[in-house]
């Protein structure tokens, strides 16, 4: 009965171990998330960004374009 106890002691503190260092695991893997949604955020801005600034970019060479012609 007592090697019982004791093989269920052990056992335990085994799991607990394991639970501790899961738990550090799945702590890392949520921060991680939430990181992503920011960098998700940012890529949606960036594509409109990106347009304007291709359009002011089309806009200043026709105008200097423009410029150059007369």
């Amino acid at each position: 009965m007592a090697a019982n106890a004791e093989i269920t002691a052990r056992n335990t503190d085994l799991i607990q171990q394991i639970d501790r260092n899961t738990q550090d695991i799945v702590d890392t893997f949520q921060a991680l998330s939430g990181g992503f949604r920011v960098l998700q955020g940012l890529g949606r801005i960036a594509r409109p960004l990106a347009c304007i600034v291709g359009l002011v970019a089309a806009v200043l060479t026709a105008g200097s374009a423009w410029r150059g012609f007369k």
